[in-house]
């Protein structure tokens, strides 16, 4: 928005005052002059806020407008397609309420040419009790009832059958009493409240407790069965040529015990050579003998 012209007074500050107060714009001028400057700002910041509301109006007003027009094109296609369904609320609204008083029903035409009744409204019979009066007849009979329609006879074929077929004899009436009596008579007596709680505690107090670090049963079952598994699957692991109850060295293991063996025999025969008489294996004298006898 352009800015209004200001006319600044014609007296100006001293000289010294605005080296000690400098002023920094028109504003500072017509405050230091007593003049109350406008704020542009404000006016704007107010005109944006209106015209901000109008639009938000306008936008809520076209809201309803269309809602408005959507709910009326969705009854209209409700009312096309349920046009032929009939409505349970009408039906319940236009049936009669049930707070509502007991209809009367519609009074019978009655004889009014007969005159007072001959017989008073309670009248004492023969046996010395009161019977209601009895109206007289109308003047014009009531309708007869309508006839039942008969289903035709069966032939003579069927019901000579049906006569001829023999009938299933009906079970006889159970007797609930007599069999409840039975039961209670075979029941077993029970022992009142008390009696069966006093047992309990005795068998706590003075029953038998478990032994401490006992194993339950299902965990030694448990270790059986694995113990079990493990000898299956090492006896698996065995190859078939080895006896029972050996062992299978590896390659290794073996090559060090025959070395010792060979070490051990050597040392045996070398003891038995510096023995000062013969010894005779089965299968004749040490070789070590033979070499000294021939030297």
């Amino acid at each position: 928005m352009p800015r209004a012209a200001v006319s600044v007074p014609a007296s100006r500050p001293s000289t010294a005052q605005e080296l000690i107060y400098p002023t920094h714009g028109c504003r500072d001028v017509l405050r230091r002059h007593g003049i109350k400057p406008h704020d542009h700002a404000r006016d704007n910041r107010r005109h944006i806020k209106e015209l901000q509301q109008q639009v938000s109006e306008r936008k809520a007003a076209a809201e309803a407008e269309a809602a408005k027009a959507a709910s009326k094109a969705a009854r209209r296609r409700a009312e096309g397609a349920y046009s032929a369904v009939p409505s349970r609320v009408a039906a319940q609204l236009a049936a009669r309420p049930s707070s509502a008083p007991p209809s009367r029903h519609r009074p019978s035409p009655r004889n009014f040419y007969v005159g007072a009744p001959l017989q008073p409204a309670k009248q004492v019979t023969r046996a010395g009790r009161t019977a209601a009066w009895i109206e007289p007849p109308l003047l014009v009979p009531p309708p007869p009832p309508p006839a039942k329609s008969l289903p035709p006879p069966p032939p003579l074929e069927a019901a000579a059958e049906v006569e001829a077929a023999p009938h299933p004899a009906s079970p006889p009436p159970t007797d609930y009493i007599a069999r409840n009596i039975e039961a209670a008579k075979h029941a077993s007596r029970r022992r009142p409240a008390s009696a069966r709680a006093s047992d309990a505690a005795a068998r706590v107090l003075f029953g038998r407790p478990e032994p401490a670090g006992k194993l339950p049963s299902y965990l030694i079952d448990r270790k059986l069965e694995l113990a079990q598994r493990a000898a299956e699957k090492a006896a698996a692991a065995m190859p078939p040529e080895v006896p029972p109850h050996h062992h299978l060295l590896p390659r290794e293991d073996c090559v060090r015990v025959l070395a010792d063996i060979r070490a051990a025999r050597a040392e045996v025969l070398e003891e038995l050579d510096r023995f000062p008489f013969v010894v005779v294996v089965a299968d004749g004298p040490l070789p070590s003998y033979d070499r000294a006898a021939a030297s």
